[in-house]
């Protein structure tokens, strides 16, 4: 009989967080699951943390490195599970996320998917300061393609929803080979399938850790490397035959001034003011509204001072942030 539910943990040199990420696994109140751990060419003590566990329910696969996406489909292809969550190497479960999960999957039939809310930690495990509780946490249900082609938080982390497999096989997985933003432009595709539901605001689901030194700012500071997943997103005639020629053109404009702006974010973080400036001003042209005015003149601000103002490089915005 196959589980009733599979988590699929990609796990490139996380040797320091791997242990914590399988014990947020095996410290589940739901049991029926099954844990797969694809080794995606470690150099470091990754995969004999991993062997080390002798729970058979967790089994190990190693591949020569090909990138968290080629390792998330080695995961997908090769569970049993009849829904699958997506879990990343240095990242944690509430103790309650799998079962809270499995029974609003169970609970709503027509769903593709279900998924929860998320709480950033620090490396050592912390709960970050400033976060609204996850009882104030809610997002939409139901058809959220608009809002995840947009970045309008719905879910953005593939360890917060729990997917039917099936639906996970028919959305082609992950494109392989995409540096940046791969997650967004997935989901996208994911959510285009049927409703997702939101399960509410209760404890979260994922604890997602937030490690100073990771890829994805670093490939932010260039434009170019954001473009690649806005090209495949608006390429795709499966999403765009969902809206009005103007609703995909006001939505387009409305994702490259959002990766243009989170481009500038990041410029402005490593205190490159005059980058930053450009590269916000770029936006706001592209698609002006109250936030992005206020953020660029704080980044004018800082410009003229030469010197970030205190707390700005450090909001959490609603732009693409993929750690």
């Amino acid at each position: 009989m196959n589980p009733a539910a599979g988590v699929v943990i990609p796990a490139y040199n996380v040797e320091s967080y791997i242990g914590d990420a399988l014990e947020s696994v095996l410290a589940q109140d739901f049991q029926d699951w099954e844990c797969i751990v694809v080794d995606d060419g470690s150099t470091d003590a990754t995969a004999n943390i991993v062997a080390a566990f002798t729970d058979p329910r967790i089994r190990l696969i190693r591949q020569d490195n090909a990138g968290v996406s080629a390792a998330r489909n080695t995961g997908i292809d090769e569970s049993r599970a009849d829904a699958l969550l997506l879990l990343d190497g240095d990242d944690m479960l509430h103790p309650t996320a799998l079962g809270r999960l499995h029974a609003a999957l169970i609970a709503a039939p027509e769903a593709v998917l279900v998924f929860g809310t998320t709480m950033r930690v620090d490396p050592d495990g912390a709960v970050q300061p400033g976060q609204s509780p996850p009882s104030q946490h809610s997002f939409v249900s139901g058809d959220v393609l608009p809002q995840m082609l947009t970045h309008d938080r719905v879910f953005w982390n593939g360890g917060q929803i729990l997917a039917r497999r099936a639906v996970l096989r028919r959305s082609g997985g992950y494109r392989e080979g995409m540096t940046l933003s791969e997650d967004w432009e997935f989901f996208c595709r994911l959510s285009a399938l049927g409703p997702c539901v939101f399960i509410g605001p209760q404890e979260e689901i994922l604890r997602h850790r937030v490690r100073p030194g990771s890829t994805a700012p670093r490939l932010s500071l260039d434009f170019a490397n954001h473009v690649p997943a806005i090209d495949v997103v608006f390429s795709n005639p499966e999403l765009r035959d969902r809206f009005t020629p103007r609703e995909w053109k006001r939505m387009k404009n409305e994702v490259l001034a959002i990766h243009r702006f989170e481009t500038g974010r990041q410029h402005f973080a490593q205190r490159h003011f005059g980058d930053a400036r450009k590269h916000m001003l770029t936006a706001l042209v592209q698609a002006p509204n109250r936030r992005r005015t206020v953020l660029f003149g704080l980044a004018g601000l800082s410009l003229v001072l030469r010197r970030p103002l205190r707390g700005v490089p450090a909001f959490h915005s609603s732009e693409p942030t993929d750690d």
